[in-house]
């Protein structure tokens, strides 16, 4: 016991000073970095989901900007929205433009001495900083926000400029020059969406191998609700009858799923299967959560619309 307590101690002292150590690697290479140069760092974000048929969805980042100089350097930062088309059907609407300069002025400390704002802005803004019509927008369309910090000594910084060690540190020291906005595509009615054969991605219970197809037909009797049917199901005895319902509960696509009758596996389980995932509300494609028979959960399906 005296040896396996001394043997504890021993190796919490050398993790702490193995953790200190780690610390420090990451503060020199966030300071050494900051030696060349200034960033924001992110410190919170709201409205990164934004709806592509409301203009009024607004994105909301407040940032606090460092440099090596105690901060001092600050002159002012462009925001700046950004879209890469990356389905052309027409006319290709990929683009960057200025959405807002926020001066030194703007920020106020915080209590690390960092000058500290909040920069917010609505899809319509961005529409029209961006020369584009709504209609133009896909929901698969890739949408950011980029900023560029500039310093009284007259260097700018950013996207692309920050080192891999700041760029990618996260946490607290977060600083990518950049923030990705996923779309989301306003759903009332599932039944253009969810109406055709979907193919696999993932089946971790599996059912089903990767590229193998499974039918989806809209629900009947909720238009906020779709069913994914066991029809291709090798394993079952009721492939004909069985099905999954899936309904979606709020505008950001979760959703919860369960079955309309149990999966009868050839005599050996017959399992209802409940759950809950997330659907992308603009292209249909699907992470459902699912457990069998109350008990075997944790299995992944995925699912997209095949072409």
């Amino acid at each position: 016991m005296k040896n396996t307590l001394i043997k504890s101690i021993a190796c919490s002292l050398i993790i702490a000073f193995a953790a200190c150590d780690s610390e420090e690697k990451v503060i020199d290479k966030v300071f050494d970095q900051v030696e060349q140069g200034a960033f924001l760092r992110i410190v919170s974000t709201a409205g990164t989901v934004i709806d592509v048929n409301d203009t009024s969805s607004t994105f909301t980042m407040v940032a606090s900007y460092q440099d090596g100089e105690n901060n001092t350097l600050l002159d002012h930062v462009d925001f700046s929205v950004s879209i890469t088309d990356t389905e052309v059907s027409g006319s290709d609407i990929s683009g960057t433009a200025l959405v807002e300069t926020l001066p030194a002025s703007s920020f106020t400390n915080n209590e690390f001495g960092e000058p500290t704002t909040t920069f917010s802005f609505t899809y319509g803004e961005a529409l029209t900083a961006l020369g584009i019509d709504q209609a133009d927008v896909e929901g698969v369309d890739s949408f950011e926000v980029v900023w560029e910090v500039f310093t009284t000594d007259g260097r700018s910084y950013t996207k692309g400029d920050a080192s891999g060690d700041v760029a990618a540190i996260g946490g607290y020291y977060s600083s990518p020059f950049f923030y990705a906005i996923a779309f989301k595509c306003g759903l009332t009615d599932t039944s253009t969406l969810f109406n055709g054969d979907f193919e696999v991605v993932t089946d971790t219970w599996e059912d089903y191998s990767p590229g193998e197809t499974l039918p989806v037909i809209p629900d009947p009797d909720d238009p906020l609700s779709f069913r994914i049917l066991s029809t291709n199901n090798p394993y079952i005895f009721n492939p004909d009858t069985s099905y999954i319902k899936v309904t979606v509960v709020d505008g950001d696509g979760n959703v919860t799923l369960a079955s309309n009758e149990c999966f009868d596996y050839d005599g050996f389980i017959c399992a209802d299967v409940t759950g809950d995932g997330t659907i992308n509300t603009c292209t249909g494609d699907m992470t459902l959560n699912l457990t069998f028979a109350g008990i075997y959960d944790g299995y992944v399906l995925q699912l997209t619309a095949a072409n």
